[in-house]
């Protein structure tokens, strides 16, 4: 018992020693510097004095246009609700949602797109250049092409139904 005690105080001695090292290891050594004499040096010329910075300006907001305040009232409207309202309104309510907004700021801009008044069936859509065509459409089941065409301004778009405030 003895000879495992003896052990025991031995690894603690050690222990100790090891963390005295270590704590005199991390002492930095002191450094000697030296001092250096003045220097003399010349006066420096006086600078000559800065001349006032004129005012800024205040900051002009620029009232958004009734174009850009329509533009950011549908935008602010989630996808479901830009579904409703074209579907409210007889449109096409597929694409994303940029292509709703779109959409939906043309419809209230220029009017409704009309069903097709040769077929019924199918939707107006505008061409590159203003012009109307339609693409045809579903009746039941089957597929009826359609070669209406119209000139621009010949088609009659219904006004847009819109009752959110900030919107047409």
């Amino acid at each position: 018992k003895k000879t495992v005690a003896k052990k025991a105080v031995a690894k603690k001695a050690v222990a100790k020693k090891a963390v005295a090292k270590k704590a005199v290891a991390k002492k930095p050594a002191a450094k000697v510097v030296a001092k250096k004499a003045p220097v003399a040096k010349a006066p420096k010329a006086p600078k000559a004095p800065k001349a006032p910075k004129a005012p800024k300006a205040p900051k002009v907001v620029a009232t958004p246009s009734p174009e850009e305040q329509q533009l950011t009232a549908v935008r602010a409207l989630s996808v479901d609700e830009l579904k409703k309202r074209l579907r409210a309104n007889d449109q096409v309510t597929t694409g994303s949602k940029n292509e709703l907004v779109a959409r939906v700021i043309d419809c209230v801009t220029n009017g409704n797109l009309p069903r097709c008044p040769k077929c019924f069936l199918g939707r107006l859509r505008v061409r590159a250049d203003g012009s109307f065509s339609c693409p045809g459409g579903y009746d039941d089941d089957k597929y009826q092409a359609c070669d209406f065409h119209a000139a621009k301004g010949s088609v009659e778009r219904p006004a847009w139904q819109f009752t959110t405030a900030g919107v047409a």
